[in-house]
């Protein structure tokens, strides 16, 4: 019987020849070439640090903006909560001053890049932002969804626009060829002279 391209064993053994080739030297991209692709991301993203710094903004000013003692609800049914209604609009009002100061300083350290600890904090501080008008009973409803909206936002501007921080140097680069795509040419008949055996005619290849 004559050659018929590479058998089954062969093509395994080529593809952990290929794996164990990219395992030893690594997934070609060297420190600085992750710093380069580092700082473009960053470049593309860095809206997001100033839009961070504008929440945080707004935050601060939004218990003077709105007025949190104004059109004060209550718990319907007569229920009772932990804090007083003082308490609540004290709490409310420092929970934004403190979270927007927070929100402010993590953007403005994030406008260099490397900085994943403050792309991190700001996401906790949207998680707090949000939480926050149900742990102390908002006192208002307009204080109830300023805090909603922003939090929700200062998540998504966090993490999900710009991705998990410093993903880039740490994540794996593929090959530009796959090794099952190196095997599907090789494994197929060649003519004598070494030309690839069309699909039709490779049953009459001996």
């Amino acid at each position: 019987m004559g050659k018929r391209g590479i058998t089954r064993p062969m093509a395994e053994k080529e593809t952990r020849k290929h794996q164990e080739k990219q395992m030893n030297e690594g997934d070609g991209m060297s420190p600085p070439q992750r710093q380069e692709m580092l700082r473009m991301h960053h470049m593309q993203t860095l809206w997001v640090c100033w839009a961070l710094i504008l929440l945080g903004i707004w935050l601060v000013l939004s218990p003077l903006t709105f007025s949190y003692g104004k059109s004060v609800v209550f718990p319907g049914g007569g229920r009772s909560v932990w804090l007083s209604l003082d308490a609540r609009i004290a709490a409310m009002k420092w929970s934004d001053i403190i979270s927007g100061l927070l929100l402010i300083y993590f953007g403005w350290r994030s406008l260099l890049p490397n900085r994943p600890v403050s792309m991190r904090a700001a996401c906790f501080i949207g998680i707090w932002i949000t939480m926050a008008p149900m742990v102390f009973w908002s006192p208002s409803a307009a204080a109830y969804l300023n805090d909603t909206l922003v939090g929700a936002i200062v998540i998504a501007l966090s993490i999900l626009i710009p991705g998990m921080p410093n993903m880039i140097m740490y994540m794996k680069m593929g090959a530009e060829v796959p090794p099952g795509q190196v095997s599907e040419h090789t494994a197929r008949p060649r003519h004598p002279g070494g030309t690839l055996v069309p699909a039709g005619q490779q049953s009459g290849v001996e």
